[in-house]
């Protein structure tokens, strides 16, 4: 039997191509979950007006883009509750067919202390001032933390940071290091905390996981 029209399902068809190529892929990601965030953040091309498409994933898209073209990516995260990224250059690579990992960009976004919620983790909250004791915004902090019942922090343990909002406030989120169950641990673990601005230790304390430690002195800036 012949056909006069083309019929769905001929296996000599060329399969239409179902999506366009990504041109710059942009994955936002929780600084402390590691995971996708899945609240409301867009991003758009400097000077250029693009608006990157949402997957169904997560992910940030811009398709069809010059290849070889440098572009300015402008990310919009005050929504969703994370402090705004600075803008970033990426260039389009020549083959946008074959997707290749430097084609996207992993974006690392810190979440604003009024939007961490006490019990997820083990946090801190505080306030940075300066040596005059003016508040001090988007001041990063850096944080080390080990066992109680350890001497000192293990060789490649994990760092956490965060920095001030406008008004010189932040929420540090933390997790204990892994402990070995067959040393019968108390729960809630007791966690040695040191925070750090710019390699200067400028706090350090105890504090138990899954709990919420408010500093009632401000840090000051070294």
């Amino acid at each position: 039997m012949t056909h006069s029209f083309p019929i769905i399902f001929d296996p000599n068809r060329e399969a239409p191509e179902r999506t366009s190529p990504a041109s710059i892929v942009v994955t936002p990601l929780d600084s402390f979950t590691r995971r996708m965030i899945q609240g409301p953040i867009t991003a758009k091309l400097r000077d250029w007006g693009n608006k990157a498409r949402r997957s169904a994933s997560g992910h940030l898209v811009f398709e069809r883009l010059t290849a070889g073209k440098t572009y300015t990516v402008e990310v919009d995260a005050e929504r969703a509750g994370y402090f705004q990224p600075k803008p970033y250059n990426i260039t389009v690579r020549a083959d946008q067919k074959d997707p290749v990992p430097d084609a996207g960009r992993i974006l690392t976004l810190t979440l604003r202390p009024d939007r961490v919620s006490d019990g997820e983790a083990l946090i801190v909250r505080g306030e940075v001032v300066d040596a005059s004791g003016e508040r001090v915004a988007g001041q990063v902090l850096d944080a080390k933390v080990k066992l109680a019942t350890e001497t000192q922090v293990r060789p490649g343990a994990l760092t956490f940071s965060t920095q001030t909002n406008a008004r010189g406030n932040f929420a540090m989120r933390m997790r204990p290091p892994p402990v070995s169950l067959s040393t019968t641990p108390k729960f809630p673990l007791l966690v040695d905390v040191s925070f750090e601005i710019a390699g200067t230790e400028v706090w350090s304390g105890k504090v138990r996981d899954f709990t919420t430690l408010i500093l009632d002195t401000a840090i000051v800036v070294p």
